[in-house]
């Protein structure tokens, strides 16, 4: 994380105080793309290990086309569509019905794990 106090103004770098926020084996944090994120050095002897999911509209464009979005997939040409077996479509509000009365809305229900015994 002070790696990224290189990044910035020099007028915005005494304000940059990164705030810990501990997880637990098997805990996760979800946060907006745009939102600074990051983790200090692993100071145990076993490997860190993470999952990154990326959500994003199923029609959302590539905007640069330079470089791979991520490690070990394709380039996608700017302004084409990013899909494929690497970007799959999680969740296809087209398929879900509209409720009745509802103008034409969808609507879904999360459940959590102890809901669904």
């Amino acid at each position: 994380m002070e790696a990224f106090r290189d990044f910035l103004p020099a007028e915005l770098r005494d304000g940059f105080r990164p705030v810990p926020v501990a997880l637990k084996a098997g805990e996760e944090s979800l946060h907006h793309p745009l939102t600074v994120h990051g983790s200090h050095e692993n100071r145990s002897s076993g490997p860190r290990r993470a999952v990154v999911l990326n959500y994003m509209a199923p029609d959302t464009r590539s905007a640069d086309g330079r470089l791979p979005l991520l490690r070990g997939t394709p380039v996608v040409a700017r302004g084409e569509v990013i899909e494929g077996e690497h970007f799959p479509i999680v969740l296809d509000l087209t398929a879900i019905p509209p409720s009745n009365g509802d103008q034409g809305r969808r609507s879904i229900t999360v459940k959590r794990p102890s809901d669904c015994s």
